[in-house]
């Protein structure tokens, strides 16, 4: 007999930023959907980029799926799906790939939580 897990194969976050433009600053919002890794596999994604066999821009390559977002536009000025191209035009802003990395491994931590604090508020 074998076993699985019954879980969503995705996990939603939202990465919150500022852009500064000028002398002000513009919020911005990119909602990524990643790939939901068991421990075995998100544990070997990770001793892969300590080992540096992948950069940031690779792991988030590994695990976003899908986005939703409205800073990388195409010629009719309209949000582009995800693409490798699409998150390397993103990632062109200083500071961006590492905020996405950042946050994508968190969601990947925090994708489960104590239901008790939840009930606490906490």
């Amino acid at each position: 007999m074998s076993f699985r897990l019954k879980v969503g194969k995705t996990i939603d976050t939202d990465v919150e930023f500022d852009l500064r433009e000028g002398d002000a600053y513009s919020a911005h919002k990119v909602g990524l959907v990643l790939r939901r890794f068991d421990a075995t596999q998100f544990d070997a994604l990770m001793q892969r980029a300590r080992d540096g066999a992948v950069d940031d821009f690779a792991l988030l390559g590994e695990m976003i799926v899908a986005w939703r977002q409205d800073l990388v536009v195409d010629d009719a000025d309209q949000p582009v799906a995800y693409s490798a191209e699409a998150l390397e035009c993103l990632c062109g802003v200083l500071g961006v790939r590492r905020l996405l990395a950042e946050k994508a491994i968190a969601a990947q931590l925090e994708g489960v939580r104590s239901a008790a604090a939840d009930k606490q508020g906490n």
